[in-house]
């Protein structure tokens, strides 16, 4: 009597839990992560006119892929080429991740700079590219 209530709960459970994530996952587009850099947001107080700081960059296709990375100004897109990267172009192994140090001039009281990572070899199939927002806010030595 209890094994037959038992597979009565089992069952029950199947069909109203299991199954409809079953159907919906079959009915749902397939989404996975394909590049990504980290931190994707982030803001430094700053008390000189540069700062260093360290981006990973991420590859989850199953196959090594060529990037490209370029920065912009926030508001107006307009290319930043005194932002410097380690690697601005360069490989990433499939599956894997890749470390890349950027120096970003400061020269105002704030800056706010986009950098963007694209694997340009899927511009044929879709244009993707991965942001992340940067703000560089300086200060005095002696304000906090």
């Amino acid at each position: 009597m209890c094994a037959g209530k038992l597979i009565m709960n089992t069952i029950k459970f199947l069909r109203i839990a299991i199954y409809p994530m079953l159907f919906i996952s079959l009915i749902s587009p397939q989404v996975s992560t394909a590049q990504g850099l980290t931190p994707l947001k982030k803001t430094w107080k700053i008390s000189n006119d540069k700062k260093i700081f360290q981006l990973t960059l991420i590859n989850a296709y199953p196959e090594e892929m060529i990037y490209e990375l370029n920065a912009e100004d926030k508001q107006t897109r307009e290319l930043q080429t005194d932002v410097k990267f380690t690697a601005r172009e360069g490989r990433i192994a499939a599956k894997r991740q890749r470390k890349v140090l950027v120096l970003v001039p400061v020269k105002e009281a704030l800056r706010e700079v986009r950098i963007c990572l694209r694997f340009p070899e899927l511009d044929d199939d879709l244009r993707v590219r991965v942001c992340g927002d940067y703000t560089f806010i300086r200060h005095s030595a002696g304000q906090r």
